[in-house]
């Protein structure tokens, strides 16, 4: 081999070797996933990273607090299935969830898919001070798939969480204080379950409002009109149900769902009429289902030595949805529609003051006015939710025990159930109203909207409930 060949031979070696090294430093993340993904393939692996726009960077000292909740014969049941600290990765064994799916499977079949509940943390150390970051999460589990042993790696991201500021306490003795050098003072968040509220028990469905239509107008002569509500559309749809919580009382956007049902070709539709031929001013659409309030306690734990006792941070709250009556076509499961004209509360306490107007009409219009409500059309979702406040309301007129800690929740800020309804279909609406004006009055229609903004893709949203005031004047 001559000389110069083995200047060619190394000089390739070293861009090769360059080359893998450029790969691996700026692909670490996607080459650390795939070693999780492939090392542990019949497990569910949780890998956590911190965002910036357009930029991951993968966490190594995460603490991690995993619920589930699952129907049983005694009602339903929450319970930790994992916790673990100062990791990059949690694995969990797809033989501690068997137990768990099968409960659901005997409810509802494999196609229903609920979620584990998550609280992710992080800290950094600041000179005498520990900043902690909080990022709820969810993961949804398939019957199927942890029945049939098939696993799955999911990345979780910190986007715009939590932030806590944890003052060092130092260790003191009747003689000497000590104080904890910055470099030793690591701590882990930790999260317990401490109580749950359930709408309207543990063992039962409520009446769950999803749209409702009322009008101040008692002379149901007046005016007529319509409501209807509409599931499933194409063979790709479904229901997903978000939900609200509160970390620490601060309202946090959690990205995934309690419960998701999907359909195939399964259309479900519900519609009611108000006014002159049903002689009534309100109409409500409604589903039946089971919601529950946690509640958690947050505490934080110095593992450096010495260190203070373990602190006690605050509470955190979630509402979410836990059961749910379907409508089953073969595989395709939606959630089951019911319409009245009596309501739960008197009407009014349906509505709260942040009203969307949205059309009007008077004697002079020559058809119906109508209007359908999704935030998107073009790509077939839409996005609504339910008050919490309205499932307290209702709670209480059915004589059901509110706990004290529940109001303190609501003083805050009042949670709720967001539901996402997706399908492949273009043309896609989720709720229409209509209204024809018999009188010599003009009749205004107003949207109910969240008080409290949802976040997609850094821009705020306030998501309608898909509940109609109707007001009029001379």
């Amino acid at each position: 081999m001559s000389k110069r060949t083995k200047i060619v031979m190394v000089s390739a070696l070293i861009l090769i070797i360059i080359i893998i090294l450029t790969i691996i430093i700026n692909n670490y993340n996607t080459l650390y996933m795939l070693y999780v993904k492939y090392t542990d393939p019949k497990d569910i692996n949780v890998v956590f990273f911190k965002y910036f726009p357009n930029k991951l960077t993968l966490l190594q000292n995460v603490s991690v607090s995993i619920f589930a909740f699952y129907p049983t014969a005694n009602g339903t049941v929450i319970r930790r299935i994992l916790i673990a600290n100062d990791t990059g990765y949690v694995k969990i064994p797809l033989s501690n969830l068997t137990t768990i799916v099968k409960h659901w499977i005997k409810h509802y079949g494999y196609n229903i898919s609920p979620s584990l509940l998550g609280f992710a943390s992080y800290t950094i150390n600041e000179q005498n001070e520990t900043i902690a970051y909080i990022q709820p999460f969810t993961i949804t589990i398939s019957p199927y798939n942890i029945t049939h042993g098939i696993g799955k790696t999911v990345a979780k991201l910190f986007i715009k969480p939590r932030k806590i500021i944890i003052k060092r306490k130092d260790r003191t003795t009747t003689t000497t204080t000590t104080t904890v050098p910055q470099e030793q003072a690591k701590g882990n968040l930790i999260f317990y379950l401490n109580k749950v509220w359930f709408y309207p028990s543990n063992k039962s469905l409520g009446i769950i409002p999803l749209s409702i239509a009322y009008v101040t107008d008692t002379n149901y002569k007046d005016y007529a009109g319509s409501l209807l509500l509409k599931e499933g559309y194409s063979q790709a749809s479904g229901i997903q149900f978000k939900f609200g919580v509160l970390v620490l009382g601060y309202p946090v956007t959690i990205s995934g769902f309690s419960i998701t049902t999907s359909a195939s070709n399964l259309v479900i539709c519900e519609k009611g009429n108000y006014g002159k031929s049903t002689n009534t001013n309100f109409l409500e659409i409604y589903t039946m289902g089971q919601i529950a309030i946690a509640n958690y306690s947050v505490y934080f734990y110095c593992i450096s030595t010495p260190c203070a006792p373990p602190q006690f941070y605050g509470y955190c709250d979630e509402a979410f949805l836990t059961g749910l009556e379907v409508v089953s076509s073969g595989s395709s499961y939606l959630p089951a529609l019911y319409n009245t004209t009596i309501p739960n509360v008197p009407p009014s306490e349906y509505f709260s003051k942040n009203l969307t107007f949205l059309f009007s009409v008077n004697p002079t219009t020559l058809t119906n006015s109508y209007t359908s409500v999704s935030i998107y059309t073009s790509n077939g979702f839409a996005i609504y939710s339910v008050p919490i406040g309205l499932i307290i309301k209702i709670a209480e007129s059915l004589s059901e025990t509110i706990p004290s800690w529940l109001s303190s929740i609501l003083a805050v800020v009042s949670p709720y159930v967001g539901i996402v309804a997706f399908t492949n279909s273009y043309s896609y609406f989720a709720s229409t109203i209509s209204i024809t004006d018999l009188s010599s009055y003009t009749y205004y229609v107003y949207l109910m909207n969240s008080s409290v903004p949802y976040c997609i893709s850094g821009e705020k949203y306030y998501i309608p409930y898909f509940y109609y005031y109707i007001n009029y004047t001379l």
